[in-house]
């Protein structure tokens, strides 16, 4: 926001730098907030609660001038907007089956968290804890370890809840991956259902949506371990091996097709 001009002020500014900044109490619902200006470039903030406590006090907020060019700029809502667009996968750098099968990502050794049933034909462990522990038993350390989407709830739960839950457990399965020597190594697929709006006949839950952002989180700590993966319905093992072969971080199905997620231009706006 821009600070209005005072006496000797040229033009509108802008904060820059806060200085002193105390909260003396919290749990205030309601501020009266003062604002004095000191100067041209300085101004002081007192906060203080409907009975007059004091809540908030700042010594100094810096204001500069907002250059004049920026101000008389012509920006191009067209030119400086991007959003994400979903788009079918390019098919030269999908993989074909016959390609998978000569020791690429179809050879690699694969297993499953969780106790459902997700069709795919790998070794199974109850979680991250179990499968570090059947590792140090003597299994086999797998190449890829896939995290199934949650399943979906026996008994209806609000909404917070659920995310909260789903949040938690997969923040769980993280936290013990990354603290296993055993796991340095291994690749992990995390599947989400219908978490994300990829074709306008999507119907997002709500409840899937934040392990997106967790699993981004981690994908930008851990680059090149992680693939997220949402799916419409439960994949086959073909088109998840695909999936991982494309080497590509974040994927879509829908219909038994990949999307991957690519930032576009919005169309411009009719002239006004």
């Amino acid at each position: 926001p821009t600070s209005p001009g005072v006496a000797g002020a040229s033009g509108p500014r802008t904060p820059c730098h806060w200085r002193n900044l105390t909260l003396h109490a919290t749990n205030a619902t309601q501020l009266r907030v003062h604002l004095h200006c000191d100067s041209p470039e300085d101004t002081s903030i007192t906060a203080s609660d409907p009975d007059g406590n004091l809540v908030l006090t700042v010594e100094c907020v810096s204001r500069r001038p907002i250059p004049a060019e920026l101000l008389k700029a012509k920006w191009s809502r067209h030119n400086s907007l991007f959003h994400v667009r979903w788009s079918p996968a390019d098919p030269a750098a999908v993989p074909a089956e016959e390609g998978l099968a000569e020791g690429g990502v179809a050879g690699e050794r694969w297993c499953v968290l969780g106790g459902e049933d997700t069709g795919l034909a790998s070794a199974r462990y109850a979680g991250m804890a179990a499968l570090d522990q059947a590792i140090s038993d003597g299994d086999p350390v797998p190449d890829v370890i896939i995290i199934p989407a949650p399943p979906p709830a026996s008994t209806p739960a609000p909404l917070p809840d659920r995310a909260r839950q789903h949040t938690s457990q997969l923040l769980h399965q993280l936290q013990t991956w990354l603290a296993s020597p055993h796991l340095a190594d291994t690749r992990l697929a995390i599947l989400t259902h219908n978490a994300l709006a990829v074709t306008s006949q999507d119907d997002p839950d709500p409840s899937q949506a934040p392990l997106c952002g967790l699993a981004r989180t981690a994908q930008t700590e851990n680059p090149g371990q992680i693939t997220l993966i949402d799916t419409d319905q439960p994949p086959a093992s073909t088109l998840l091996h695909t999936a991982l072969a494309c080497g590509e971080p974040q994927l879509a199905i829908r219909g038994g097709q990949l999307h991957v997620p690519r930032l576009t231009r919005p169309a411009a706006a009719p002239a006004r």
